[in-house]
């Protein structure tokens, strides 16, 4: 007898502590509301700078992003029709010195560019083909002054065009211009001007130009398009002198000439954007070129409630009309290395802050979009609110309190009832009990699902073994059905085979009774040294031994025998590959040679009734369960032979079935129609369904279409369709991915 120690007992755990329903939901409304509340001033009270941060990048994003598209539909229309020009140099649709050629085809990419000043076209010489819009800007402008007299006034209610043509190798320092109104239709005005000292090669729209320039073929520009325009910096117009940037591209025409097309964009709509952009009561926007001028001054008056001023454009940002956003742009390049970034910053002895957004335009060249908010504009949205969140809170506290107990007497009671109900079932006890009611719909929803499941569950124990024997009995019909049909093919080869056996047999002892005399008569030959009597005797036997080859039929005997073996390994082989069991895995497979074992395992099913005619394409493999699509395949071959027999059976003859199998993109096709009596419309959207069928009663389960759709759809992510004509036939369409999805591990 063993005496026990403490330490020799096992161990207790504490009693489990459990609250009821009513209890769990007054305490998980209460925290949910305490921790809801709580985050919210939280983050009101101690979270004011983080959320000034937010605001601050929300504002700088938006005006970043606003900022961006305007940029944009500035700079890709002009892009995009250099491209459109490179490719009309190259074909040789351009040409300096054709003036009518000029007109017709530059002045509509003037209308389709409605932002671009300007369009240039020259050559290597330093002749050129200029279009300008007529603006009071250009008839006041220095080099017009000795013919400003003579010019009209501009008309912003009709578009005007100055053509400037100039050809130094030909004409000299001399230019000639013209006016145009109307598109292009009426000339205005002519005259010409001296241009002495210019030379077009010396701009920098032809010298960006040069620099791309790359000997490239359409092809291999169309490929690289975006490498072959060139931007300029940000500079002042020769004409207007107004501050402008530049895209030029240039190509080399059918003749070999070196041309260049260039187009000037004016920078002024930049400027009005920035001035008028109020993201905030103190806070403005500015942007930068990358060398650190102001192309989009800010609005001039950053701390007070004053009338904006002009700020000139292209001035360094020192000299820009504001000393915060030159501190910002300063701060901005020493501590953040000119980098894109978004920071915190004190500006007499206030918070700002300030973000630096890229826009890149190409050939090196990119612009910054600036934003400046003071901290000042941004707590207060977030202050504000401090007492409005705690008022609420205490009152939806109160509220969801009082909820919480109307709901828990709701759910506690029917809620223990169902889980009593449950436990019964869980044990098997199905006897019946009364449902459950309550005031909320989802329990009486639940209570309703029980009593279903109790009684199904029922059901399901009755009928479970006689389910069993009927299935196992339907597979056992099915199989006994094809192995018929097997059976009934490899019958007739066997039976060429027998009749080959006993037609070599007959030959066989024919010859044993001419063979003996023959030998006697070459012996007594021999003897008697070439007897012609005895000659003449064996010629007749050799002619009787001829008859009885050929009465035997030997040839023909072999070749039946040899014709009747090789169908029947034809068909073992087919039942072979078609029985052989799935893999567990996809593989990949030869769906051709999947339907030509089909067509040899199902050929008593059609033979007497349809023709089958294969078109069969070049698949590639496909990664399947092949096993599966064999199924597939037969029931889809017996289905259109049986709809065949149907029709035949009356009128008499044979029908078609006809297969074929395609590649469609990264998909195969696998079409199996056949000239039956086609599909009923009524009943098309149901062909599918499981148990399903329009046999009688004993013919057909109505498992084998719905089965074979969820091989197809299911199993191998693929389709299965058809297309039916009543009195003409149905075609059956399965399209499977070629690359498929293995199946996991």
């Amino acid at each position: 007898m063993t005496t026990s120690t403490a330490n020799d007992r096992p161990e207790q755990s504490p009693p489990r502590r459990v609250v009821s329903i009513r209890g769990g939901l007054l305490i998980s409304f209460a925290l949910v509301v305490v921790l809801v509340v709580g985050s919210l001033l939280t983050a009101s009270l101690i979270g004011t700078a983080h959320m000034a941060r937010h605001v601050a990048g929300s504002l700088m994003f938006a005006l970043g992003r606003d900022a961006e598209f305007r940029l944009h539909d500035l700079f890709e229309p002009p892009r995009q029709k250099m491209i459109e020009d490179y490719a009309a140099i190259r074909q040789g649709r351009y040409s300096v010195k054709d003036a009518q050629a000029r007109r017709e085809l530059l002045i509509p990419g003037m209308f389709a560019l409605p932002k671009v000043d300007a369009m240039v076209l020259a050559d290597l010489e330093g002749g050129h083909f200029l279009i300008q819009r007529y603006s009071e800007l250009v008839r006041r402008s220095a080099l017009l002054s000795t013919v400003a007299e003579r010019l009209p006034a501009s008309d912003r209610r009709r578009l005007q065009f100055v053509m400037r043509d100039f050809r130094p190798a030909e004409w000299g320092e001399t230019s000639h211009w013209v006016l145009w109104e109307e598109a292009g239709r009426r000339i205005v005005q002519k005259w010409n001007l001296s241009l002495s000292g210019y030379d077009a090669r010396q701009r920098p729209w032809y010298k960006a130009a040069m620099a791309a320039f790359r000997d490239q073929t359409l092809p291999e520009a169309q490929a690289a398009a975006s490498s072959l325009i060139a931007w300029t910096g940000v500079y002042s117009l020769f004409t207007t002198k107004a501050p402008s940037i530049s895209a030029a591209v240039a190509a080399r025409d059918p003749s070999g000439e070196i041309l260049i097309v260039s187009y000037d964009l004016p920078l002024d709509e930049i400027a009005q954007f920035t001035r008028s952009v109020r993201p905030s009561p103190r806070g403005t926007m500015f942007v930068l070129t990358d060398d650190g001028r102001l192309l989009g001054p800010p609005r001039k008056a950053l701390t007070d409630n004053k009338p904006d001023a002009d700020v000139p454009a292209l001035q360094p940002v020192t000299q820009g009309g504001s000393p915060y956003v030159a501190e910002a742009v300063a701060t901005w390049q020493a501590d953040h290395g000119g980098q894109p970034d978004r920071f915190r910053l004190a500006l007499d002895g206030e918070t700002w802050w300030a973000g630096f957004t890229p826009f890149e335009i190409g050939s090196g060249h990119r612009f910054w979009i600036g934003v400046l908010l003071p901290e000042s504009d941004l707590i207060p949205v977030a202050g504000q609110n401090q007492w409005f969140i705690v008022g609420v809170g205490l009152l939806t506290l109160l509220i969801a309190a009082g909820l919480a107990l109307s709901l828990a007497r709701w759910f506690s009671k029917p809620l223990a009832e169902l889980a009593a109900q449950s436990r019964r079932i869980a044990s098997l006890d199905l006897t019946e009990t009364a449902p459950v009611r309550s005031h909320l719909g989802e329990l009486d929803l639940l209570s309703i699902a029980l009593g279903e499941m109790r009684d199904a569950l029922r059901r399901y124990i009755v009928e479970r073994d006689l389910s069993r024997q009927e299935g196992h009995a339907r597979k056992l019909e099915a199989v006994g059905q094809l192995a018929a049909g097997i059976a009934h093919e490899i019958n007739t080869p066997a039976q060429y085979v027998g009749d080959g056996v006993h037609f070599l047999k007959e030959a066989f002892e024919s010859y044993q009774r001419l063979v003996v005399p023959y030998q006697r008569a070459v012996e007594v030959l021999a003897t008697a040294g070439g007897h012609e009597a005895l000659l003449g005797e064996i010629r007749k036997i050799e002619e009787e031994i001829d008859l009885v080859y050929l009465d035997a039929n030997v040839p023909g005997s072999f070749e039946s025998c040899h014709d009747g073996i090789s169908r029947i390994t034809t068909i073992v082989r087919a039942m072979k590959e078609f029985a052989h069991p799935d893999q567990r895995e996809k593989g990949d497979a030869n769906l051709n040679q999947a339907l030509r074992t089909t067509l040899a395992v199902a050929k008593n099913e059609y033979k007497y009734v349809a023709d089958v005619t294969t078109e069969l394409g070049d698949l590639p493999p496909v990664l399947c369960h092949v096993g599966d699509l064999n199924q597939v395949f037969l029931n889809l071959i017996v289905n259109a032979a049986h709809a065949i027999g149907d029709v035949v059976g009356k009128s008499g003859g044979k029908g078609t079935i006809r297969i074929t199998t395609s590649q469609e993109g990264d998909q195969v096709r696998i079409d199996i129609a056949d000239t039956g009596a086609g599909i009923p419309e009524a009943i098309r959207p149901r062909i599918f369904d499981p148990f399903f069928t329009t046999k009688e009663v004993g013919q057909g389960t109505g498992q084998g279409l719905s089965i074979a759709r969820s091989i197809v759809v299911t199993k191998h992510h693929g389709s299965l369709t058809f297309e039916s004509e009543v009195g003409k036939g149905t075609t059956f369409t399965i399209r499977l991915p070629i690359g498929g999805e293995r199946d996991s591990a």
